[in-house]
């Protein structure tokens, strides 16, 4: 038998055992970067639309990962525990609407609380949409990298991620902070961001600076 072995193909194929395995790139020419090294073992995907809203010199990491699960729908929405026997309606407005993504963001009447106050103060404009056109119509009127873009991706963001959290702490906590509280905190987050100590100020942000009550001198 181990002569029969012996005698196969792939036998005649197998790697020499005389020296140590060793790892190496396939890479022609120039030093293999960590980047390369990640696409490598990445399947290629096109980027998906609202990607740019998740970009940006003022993304809040915690924002944004809350974002990325409602833009894909994946919040623990009581419409998607229907089948446990739980109460369904929003929590929010008690106005007896099933909470669903687009009734939290931003068919409620607590967001569209917030969503107002944010208008009065920082001219933030949010269409009343569906959720996932909302998403797309957002993704087009902020993209770029201008810091007025920049800073309403960053507010958008925020918004979502504090009607979440106050959607959680009335579920969870039996807390409650009205809707103008909810807005505020958001402007206030992004507006620190605005005036930290690495931001740039020149004369294009100057009207942004003006919406925003933040003191501005000229460079």
């Amino acid at each position: 038998m181990i002569t029969d072995i012996v005698h196969l193909d792939i036998v005649d194929r197998l790697p020499p055992l005389a020296r140590a395995d060793s790892v190496g790139w396939r890479k022609i020419g120039g030093a293999l970067t960590t980047a390369e090294g990640y696409r490598l073992f990445r399947t290629p995907r096109q980027l998906v639309g609202w990607h740019g809203l998740l970009r940006g010199p003022l993304r809040i990491p915690r924002n944004c990962f809350i974002l990325w699960l409602a833009i894909l729908e994946r919040l623990s929405t009581l419409d998607r525990a229907w089948w446990l026997g739980l109460d369904s309606t929003c929590i929010l407005c008690s106005t007896g609407e099933v909470e669903t993504h687009s009734h939290l963001f931003f068919g409620c009447e607590y967001s569209k609380a917030c969503l107002r106050f944010l208008e009065r103060e920082v001219r933030f404009r949010v269409p009343r949409f569906d959720w996932q056109r909302t998403i797309t119509w957002a993704s087009r009127r902020w993209r770029g990298k201008h810091l007025w873009n920049a800073a309403y991706r960053a507010l958008f963001t925020s918004v979502v991620y504090h009607i979440w959290m106050e959607r959680n702490k009335r579920r969870f906590g039996n807390t409650a902070t009205t809707a103008e509280h909810t807005a505020r905190i958001c402007n206030e987050q992004i507006r620190i961001l605005l005036v930290g100590p690495e931001m740039r100020l020149n004369v294009a942000t100057s009207l942004l600076f003006h919406v925003w009550k933040i003191p501005w001198h000229a460079p």
